[in-house]
């Protein structure tokens, strides 16, 4: 009808059960809605989001992790091909370059939310401390790529809170090896990429404890 319409919220609403809760969305909204960052968050979930309700039954850090890396890893599937655009090649008005710049962002929130959500989860009894260190991977491999993230004030912030978090850990001793971050890029051709990250991860070659290391 002529002078109809909705909020993104009441399209939520209307949608929500209707698909099992799984509604998803690429980028974030153009104009403030207040009753829906009241009701719903977005989780990075890929090169997307998904829409997930603030009713305090929202999904567990560790179930989060993996369906995640599950997603990341069928992306690199996907990516292994051609690779990324040369960002050397592009500029920043070229579609290339937004491809890149949406990967490299997915990737940060993913990473971010992550070390968020295993935090909140600290002092629970839960092992956060794989996810710490694969939230700490996934930044430093960022870090190692992207000259914007590199320089950005608050993956640096997101790192020392995660290493610190290592540092404070009760689940490591001074014989405690590091958790395994699992390669998301073996198998997809995409291997090379962990090179920069290999030079200073630790290692139990390495003669010192994690703690030390993470410090």
């Amino acid at each position: 009808r002529s002078g109809s319409g909705f909020t993104f919220s009441q399209f939520v609403d209307a949608n929500y059960g209707a698909f099992a809760k799984r509604i998803f969305v690429g980028g974030s909204l153009s104009y403030p809605d207040a009753t829906f960052d009241q009701a719903y968050e977005l989780l990075p979930f890929g090169m997307v989001n998904q829409v997930v309700a603030n009713d305090g039954d929202g999904p567990d850090f560790e179930d989060y992790q993996h369906r995640t890396k599950g997603v990341w890893k069928q992306v690199f599937r996907s990516y292994h091909a051609s690779g990324l655009p040369d960002a050397t090649r592009y500029t920043e008005r070229t579609w290339e370059h937004t491809i890149a710049r949406m990967v490299y962002d997915s990737l940060y929130s993913r990473a971010t939310t992550l070390l968020d959500m295993s935090i909140k989860n600290e002092g629970f009894d839960r092992h956060i401390l794989p996810s710490i260190a694969e939230a700490i991977a996934w930044l430093e491999l960022l870090a190692a790529y992207d000259e914007k993230l590199a320089s950005s004030p608050s993956l640096k912030k997101n790192l020392g809170l995660a290493y610190m978090k290592i540092v404070q850990s009760k689940e490591l001793n001074s014989s405690s090896p590091l958790p395994v971050v699992e390669d998301i890029f073996d198998g997809t051709g995409n291997t090379p990429f962990m090179r920069p990250l290999k030079k200073y991860w630790w290692t139990e070659e390495s003669g010192i404890d994690c703690k030390a290391w993470a410090s």
